[in-house]
């Protein structure tokens, strides 16, 4: 996993109660410089569907290291999705593991637990007693199941300084910091943080009190992008791409998918990104 570069986006999960069909959805957004742009991190990725002999079968996005996932459901209906955080990166002296280390990477952590766990209760107790390191930049992780049950859990320095924040039956936004820091809007910093990540909380949360539930494709799709890097500008990053949108539908163990495809020149000079239709992929 070379240098990272600038990366992250929001994670959104939406409980069966507010979703057309009663069924839980994740909607998630990768946000990166474009290859052509000269930084590569999370410009090729790949869709995997793994069926593995002693675990759970899954569909997930991976890049960097196929051994690892970004983000995926598994057969059981549990789906996990990792984002950086960029606060805890550019804020606290970060140096990402160099050499071999014992434990899970960051990738690695998202394919353990969607190869060995069935629900999010499993889950919490596999994130609590597994041994991690940061190959890349310390990052959190967003784990729902398709009973409803979610949270975030966001690794702290040490073990006893790990945070599990559970969703109780609401919607949990997560942005490229630690929400355990800032619990309450109010909280939060008046001035933005690395990545726009305040900005990218408070425009998802704010789309999310605008549009009256249940969601449907539509209305999800419409909340995630008013979280896509074009919408929320990074300070000194003005190449930074959404290069995909995810939508995980866990009742089904379904993924649906559009990619970055490019900018197209609007009329005035401006850059419009251009992107693929959804792709629709579940285990069966």
């Amino acid at each position: 996993m070379p240098g990272v570069g600038a990366a992250g986006g929001g994670i959104v999960f939406l409980p069966p109660r507010m979703t057309v069909g009663h069924r839980p959805v994740v909607s998630r957004s990768a946000d990166a410089v474009p290859c052509d742009r000269g930084v590569p991190p999370l410009c090729r990725p790949y869709l995997l569907e793994l069926h593995p002999e002693d675990g759970h079968a899954s569909i997930a996005i991976v890049a960097w290291d196929l051994l690892g996932a970004v983000e995926g459901v598994n057969a059981e209906g549990l789906c996990i999705a990792v984002t950086v955080d960029e606060e805890a990166r550019c804020e606290r002296g970060f140096e990402p593991a160099i050499g071999p280390v014992a434990g899970l990477d960051e990738l690695r952590t998202v394919r353990y637990v969607l190869d060995g766990c069935a629900n999010a209760l499993e889950a919490r107790e596999a994130l609590l007693s597994v041994k991690r390191y940061w190959a890349a930049a310390p990052a959190h992780f967003l784990v729902a199941d398709r009973h409803g049950d979610a949270f975030a859990f966001e690794p702290g320095a040490s073990v006893s300084r790990d945070h599990l924040l559970d969703a109780a039956g609401l919607p949990l936004v997560l942005s490229n910091h630690a929400a355990s820091r800032y619990p309450t809007d109010a909280a939060l910093p008046r001035e933005d943080g690395p990545g726009a990540t305040f900005a990218r909380l408070r425009r998802l949360r704010a789309a999310l009190a605008e549009t009256p539930a249940p969601y449907g494709t539509a209305e999800i799709r419409a909340i995630a992008r008013a979280g896509f890097a074009e919408a929320v500008p990074w300070p000194g990053e003005a190449g930074m791409r959404t290069l995909w949108h995810s939508e995980y539908d866990l009742g089904e163990r379904a993924v649906e998918v559009s990619f970055w495809a490019g900018d197209a020149a609007e009329p005035g000079g401006e850059p419009r990104a251009v992107r693929s239709e959804y792709l629709r992929l579940e285990l069966r």
